[in-house]
């Protein structure tokens, strides 16, 4: 029998933001400008059900990223009531913010799918 290889099924969204109480602090590139900046924290959003030593394995083994330290945020969902019968709410999330033993690049702007695979 091959060995069985577990791939995720989950979201990962990179929040191009600088995270909180970051010392020494991230300067972020004005919108807009296209380049890279170089970042040792960044900070991910994905399904509550993660927890922070898959997150860290799941960064080690397909990024191939050093990670010194993960701090994680349940993210309960806004509530929205826009005049209507059934109030509506965003579903709930879990944001990893983690923190690098050496810094990464990172692009201003991120390229969009379409522009990659022309590339490609």
């Amino acid at each position: 029998m091959p060995p069985r290889i577990w791939m995720p099924n989950f979201p990962l969204v990179l929040r191009l933001k600088a995270p909180p109480r970051v010392h020494p602090p991230v300067q972020m590139p004005p919108p807009g400008m296209e380049g890279t900046f170089h970042t040792s924290e960044i900070v991910l959003e994905t399904v509550q059900q993660l927890t922070k030593p898959e997150m860290k394995r799941f960064l080690t083994a397909v990024y191939g990223l050093d990670v010194k330290r993960i701090n994680s945020l349940n993210v309960m969902g806004n509530r929205r009531n826009e005049s209507s019968q059934m109030p509506r709410r965003d579903k709930d999330f879990k944001r990893f913010y983690v923190k690098l033993n050496q810094p990464v690049e990172l692009p201003n702007i991120p390229k969009s799918l379409d522009i990659v695979k022309r590339e490609s």
